[in-house]
């Protein structure tokens, strides 16, 4: 699901890591990792600075990002996108420019390069002045994915890749 939904509560998640008494210490697990939410932004494509990517010429894809996403489409790992485009927010890029070309042309990128594949792009539009439970380092999109992809109770179930410490806070 594409999402840019900033107004949704996040309060009724509850996984092993955050739970009523907030984080929680995770355990040792044998079980599989189902889902690996990936950063946008100088995970997947060059991280081109302030304002973010608001033209598709400017979308240029890191080396080996196609196919490390393949190798985990290989080994029946899901791959989702969890992105701040708060340029959207800002009215420097139309939403519908980031749903109907630059998403498209990642996805296009990706496939032509490797043959990889993405799932759900879930992303925050608001900007850092504007409070929301969606936008990193809050977890809002992180859970949003772990409770689409069937991960909210298995620890390890999910991990999060991002190119900065505010990414995975």
């Amino acid at each position: 699901r594409l999402g840019g939904t900033d107004g949704e509560n996040i309060s009724e998640f509850k996984t092993p890591f955050f739970n009523d008494r907030g984080p929680s210490t995770p355990m040792p697990t044998s079980d599989p990792v189902r889902l690996f939410c990936l950063d946008r932004d100088g995970v997947i494509n060059k991280d081109v600075g302030v304002p973010g990517v608001v033209d598709v010429d400017d979308f240029e894809l890191l080396p080996e990002a196609a196919r490390a996403i393949r190798s985990l489409n290989d080994a029946g790992v899901s791959v989702c996108v969890v992105t701040n485009q708060t340029a959207v927010g800002k009215g420097l890029l139309p939403e519908s420019d980031l749903n109907e070309v630059i998403h498209p042309a990642m996805r296009r990128m990706l496939h032509d390069e490797a043959g990889a594949s993405l799932g759900s792009i879930l992303y925050a539009i608001k900007p850092r002045d504007v409070p929301c439970d969606r936008r990193k380092p809050a977890p809002g999109m992180l859970l949003e994915a772990m409770n689409e992809y069937g991960c909210m109770d298995v620890y390890y179930g999910c991990i999060m890749v991002g190119d900065t410490v505010t990414d995975m806070q």
